[in-house]
């Protein structure tokens, strides 16, 4: 159940990842959506075909714990998404900007304590 429950919030965890409203935002990519369909897929196979189970060393699991792992992941994926969303918009902190300048000049950057 750990398992299913950790790979599902990873996986969901894909889709949280992503900077938002910063001004040089990556642009998206197109075979994310498909890598982490073909992750979920995997992740069901490993429930629903025995051989697969076996070769994986898990157990299938019921109804109820498949929902509760369910309800893990989306709780890591809400938080995930309020942690984004409660910080500074688009705001890089004093130490980023430092190491950004440093990395575009060709210099090193070293950490102030």
């Amino acid at each position: 159940m750990a398992f299913l429950t950790l790979t599902s919030a990873q996986l969901l965890h894909g889709w949280t990842a992503r900077p938002a409203g910063r001004e040089a935002a990556p642009a998206p990519n197109p075979l994310m959506n498909y890598g982490l369909l073909a992750g979920f897929g995997l992740l069901l196979a490993s429930q629903v075909f025995p051989g697969l189970s076996a070769l994986l060393g898990t157990e299938r699991i019921g109804a109820f714990d498949a929902l509760v792992c369910a309800g893990a992941a989306l709780a890591s994926y809400m938080g995930n998404e309020a942690a984004k969303s409660s910080g500074k918009s688009g705001t890089p902190i004093p130490e980023e900007k430092e190491m950004e300048d440093a990395i575009l000049s060709g210099s090193t950057w070293r950490r102030k304590f």
